[in-house]
């Protein structure tokens, strides 16, 4: 079950916060399992997320995948947003970490 669309009852929100780790998709699995040795930003997710990828740890995902699934863990309050960095590229972004 993904999680629940900000136009969607109150009764789905409360489903899709009651997903257990199980219960979770492989690629939100993933990300959790990213982030519980550190906080990153979404480029830093993805290219961690790549490499366990190509390992066989999951299946791959597009950058695009990875940032959505990121962004319901953050819906569902499962991430939360721990400050501010900047990429490769000298841009300001956004660090994601556990709750």
């Amino acid at each position: 079950m993904a999680g629940a669309r900000i136009t969607d009852p109150e009764t789905s929100h409360e489903a899709a916060k009651s997903l257990t780790f199980e219960q979770l998709t492989e690629t939100k699995r993933a990300i959790l399992k990213i982030l519980a040795h550190k906080d990153l930003n979404d480029d830093q997710i993805y290219q961690i997320y790549f490499q366990g990828a190509e390992l066989g740890y999951w299946r791959h995902a597009s950058v695009s995948g990875v940032r959505s699934r990121r962004a319901e863990l953050v819906r569902e309050g499962y991430l939360k947003r721990k400050g501010k960095s900047e990429t490769r590229f000298g841009r300001t972004c956004l660090i994601w970490g556990l709750s």
